[in-house]
Parts: structure tokens; C-alpha cells; sequence
């Protein structure tokens, strides 16, 4: 092998690792902007909805639930477990434990919110639903099966990593 050859490799092979490196440090922000940005444009469609048709506002509410606490967190987890590199079900269990915690949060917080949509302004009530989707009891089985959701999605990832 020449000196050529190996300059050539040895650049490759630098190149690989840097790589490497920028997928594993974009993991985590990727995955919690892509949950920010998806519960943001969810809670916009559902006031918006909310506003235009009066008579869908408790199934935009459970829908923006849902879809917050359920879809986002499973996405995101998706999203983060594909730009890893390696290690992919950690990496999943990782951002499950985080997702489950942000979610716990969330739910103290609306366990606790005295809020009055009645006196808020559009920011206020838009902030509202996206921090403190209503009817505590609705939210805790909403969590609970986002959390086996998560667990679920956690142990699928390390079935298809086995199976490679």
C-alpha cells in the first residue's frame, strides 16, 4: 500500500469518526426539537380547530392529549434511536426515561393548575393546552399507556436490533 493509499485511509477513516461523534451529540436535541415541535403545532391545529368548530372542543382536547403524550414521545424516541449510531435500545430506554419524566411533569403540573381559560387571553389558553391538558383523570390513564407505549417501543427496537 502506497503512502497515498494510506493518507487517503487514514482521512476516511477520521472523517467516519467525526461522523460518528455528530450523530451521537444531535441524538438528544434532535429528539427533544422534534417533541417540541410537534406539540407545538398540534396544540396550534387543536385551538385553531377548537376556535373554527366550538363543537369539537373536548375531542381536540383528548386529541391534543393524546397525541402529546402518546405519539410525540414515541416519535421522538424514534427519531433520536435513528440518528444513534450504536447502541440503539439504550439509547431508546434513555430517552424513554425521559420522556416518561417530562410527561410526569406535565401531570403534577395539571394536577396542581387552578387555571381559568374564561379569563385568558389566545397566548394564555394556546401556553394552557400545551403545558396543561384538562381533566386530570383522562391524563393519568393517558400517561400511564404512553408509559407501556414507550416501554413497548423500548423492547420492539431490541428485538429488530437482535434480529439483525
Amino acid at each position: 500500500m502506497s503512502e497515498e493509499e494510506r493518507t487517503e485511509k487514514n482521512i476516511w477513516k477520521r472523517i467516519q469518526i467525526i461522523i460518528f461523534l455528530i450523530r451521537w451529540i444531535l441524538v438528544l436535541p434532535v429528539s427533544i426539537l422534534f417533541y417540541c415541535w410537534l406539540s407545538v403545532i398540534v396544540t396550534f391545529v387543536s385551538v385553531f380547530l377548537g376556535f373554527a368548530f366550538w363543537d369539537l372542543g373536548g375531542f381536540l382536547i383528548l386529541f391534543q392529549t393524546l397525541v402529546v403524550l402518546i405519539a410525540c414521545p414515541l416519535l421522538s424516541v424514534l427519531i433520536g434511536v435513528s440518528i444513534a449510531p450504536r447502541h440503539k435500545f439504550i439509547t431508546a430506554t434513555c430517552l424513554a426515561i425521559l420522556y416518561i419524566s417530562f410527561g410526569g411533569i406535565l401531570m403534577v403540573g395539571n394536577l396542581t393548575n387552578t387555571f381559568s381559560i374564561e379569563s385568558a387571553d389566545l397566548s394564555v389558553v394556546v401556553l394552557d393546552m400545551l403545558l396543561f391538558p384538562h381533566s386530570p383523570s383522562k391524563l393519568i390513564i393517558v400517561y400511564l399507556i404512553g408509559i407501556l407505549v414507550l416501554i413497548a417501543c423500548c423492547f420492539c427496537i431490541k428485538r429488530i436490533m437482535a434480529e439483525r
